[in-house]
């Protein structure tokens, strides 16, 4: 030790100004001795360090080896074990003898691959090992022993849903959730507890009846005469002599307008006579075009925004917010925004204060396109527009949502339901009321989803023993992660959660604010309810 009683350690770390500080403490001199003292101290510092910093010689050597003669401060590497410096002169002591070396550091933990059991001679203790023919980890190994396996394979999943196709109605065929197709009809049915359920026609309406016209259509490109069709068709092409053939599956070419004699009823192409335009049966000259009307969507371009008030009318367009264009129902912006297609637009729909329970149910619609579509009333008061039971049907859109609206129902229906549909909640109010019967207030089923966000207020009794708050069935989905239910006015409810049908509820981190009377949860069939004061019952 030095007359300042410092560890040398210390003076290796530190410079002289940082150890300038200490003087004062050692040297308690008056002011006038204070600065040759200083000086002093300084130079006697500067040479403590300087010694001790000259003296460090660190030299890596390797991996350690049992000839080698190391010195003090020689630095080796063990595979397996670590690296250490050498505190003793001396030859072939192998770290981590501690009276010849010191740990620098110790070599981490591994993980070993490799087929069937390992041995008892693969690896050190910490390791891991994976046998990849049987699928099983062992370790971490403990006092030279790997211990038992655990496998890795989990067990068998579910079965999945099959698609089956056929003519006519379905009869039973594997497993719920299977769907399937009738080729004669286009309808696309779903298995549900042991049934066939009808979920929707593939095939759209018939399109409008074509017209013939002389100004615009569809140029026909002169060909050869083809082979004939299959049985039911007709092929109409036109030649290179500027006429107009048919050909049935049974039968040859035939040249449109051609008399009994075979002549043609016209010359040529050119001589255009739409004036006036031909009647069924009627004998006609052709031009070569065709003119087939059909219905095109409005597409989007960028996002646009409708609107709907009390003042409004359905017959406006909707796009301003004032009486002379809002709409005055809630569902004639629906409808008009599904005639769309969207693209990667997204749609507003505005509703100005006021109260359209009256107007009967709301029937969600999708548009073509994936952008997104909202329903949205007051951001300010979730109270303040009024609509009556929502219901979204047999969708596969995943983009309407609903936002800032009170559904305000007195009687006995189900306020806000997705069937085999997607539809996003946020910020809503949501009463119905009932003493008896089916009556629910967030219902998901068929495949249904209803996903809540930004909280949700619950009021109105549903206190039968078929009153529900929130039901799921039929493979639906309700998902509700971190949200606050508030119960206004204490309702009562016979049951506040449904499960069943293979469904799932997700209440993950979710609360109930106020109180409330009745039956917690109901699950059955497959349902699964996931939340706070239950997980996975």
């Amino acid at each position: 030790m030095s007359e300042l009683d410092l560890p040398i350690s210390g003076i290796a770390r530190a410079t002289v100004s940082n150890l300038k500080a200490l003087v004062p403490v050692a040297y308690p001199v008056g002011e006038d001795e204070y600065d040759n003292k200083t000086l002093e101290i300084e130079q006697i510092l500067a040479g403590v360090v300087q010694n001790v910093i000259g003296r460090i010689a660190w030299s890596p050597e390797g991996e350690w080896d049992n000839s080698t003669p190391y010195q003090v401060d020689d630095i080796v590497y063990v595979p397996g074990v670590g690296s250490f410096i050498c505190v003793q002169n001396h030859t072939n002591q192998q770290p981590p003898n501690p009276t010849y070396w010191q740990r620098l550091t110790s070599e981490g933990a591994k993980l070993l691959t490799g087929n069937g059991v390992p041995s008892s001679g693969l690896g050190r203790d910490g390791d891991l090992y994976i046998d990849v023919e049987n699928s099983d980890l062992y370790g971490p190994k403990t006092s030279g022993a790997w211990g038992s396996g655990t496998s890795l394979i989990g067990a068998a999943g579910v079965i999945g849903s099959q698609i089956y196709a056929g003519t006519g109605a379905p009869s039973d065929l594997e497993n719920d959730v299977d769907l399937y197709i009738d080729d004669s009809t286009g309808d696309l049915y779903k298995q549900i507890d042991g049934e066939w359920e009808l979920l929707l026609s593939l095939k759209g309406e018939d399109g409008a009846t074509g017209t013939v016209s002389a100004a615009s259509g569809v140029t026909l490109e002169h060909i050869a005469t083809p082979s004939a069709p299959s049985a039911g068709n007709t092929i109409l092409y036109a030649k290179s002599d500027n006429k107009l053939y048919f050909r049935p599956a049974s039968g040859s070419e035939t040249e449109v307008g051609a008399g009994s004699g075979g002549a043609s009823a016209f010359a040529d192409l050119t001589d255009v006579d739409f004036d006036p335009v031909p009647a069924v049966g009627d004998t006609f000259v052709w031009n070569g075009l065709i003119m087939v009307p059909a219905y095109r969507r409005d597409v989007l371009t960028s996002d646009r925004d409708y609107y709907f008030r009390t003042d409004g009318n359905d017959s406006n367009t909707g796009a301003t917010n004032d009486a002379m264009g809002a709409f005055l129902t809630p569902q004639k912006a629906i409808d008009v925004v599904a005639g769309l297609d969207i693209s990667i637009q997204n749609v507003l729909i505005q509703g100005g204060d006021g109260d359209y329970t009256g107007a009967g149910d709301l029937v969600i619609k999708a548009p073509l396109g994936s952008g997104n579509v909202t329903l949205q009333g007051n951001t300010s008061d979730r109270s303040l527009v009024q609509l009556g039971s929502t219901t979204f049907t047999r969708s596969p859109y995943l983009g309407f949502s609903i936002k800032d609206l009170y559904l305000n129902l007195a009687t006995n229906v189900t306020a806000l339901a997705a069937n085999a549909a997607y539809l996003t909640v946020n910020n809503c109010r949501v009463r119905n009321a009932s003493a008896s019967g089916f009556s629910a207030k967030i219902r998901a089923d068929n495949g249904g989803t209803i996903i809540i966000t930004n909280g949700i207020h619950l009021e109105g009794n549903t206190a039968g023993a078929s009153g529900y708050c929130f039901f799921a069935f039929g493979q639906g989905l309700i998902s509700a992660l971190n949200q606050t239910f508030t119960m206004i006015s204490s309702p009562s409810f016979g049951n506040v959660y449904y499960c069943g049908g293979l469904s799932f509820i997700e209440l993950g981190g979710s609360t109930i604010s106020g109180t409330y009377t009745g039956t917690l949860y109901t699950k059955e069939g497959g349902g699964t309810i996931r939340g706070p004061a239950f997980t996975y019952v």
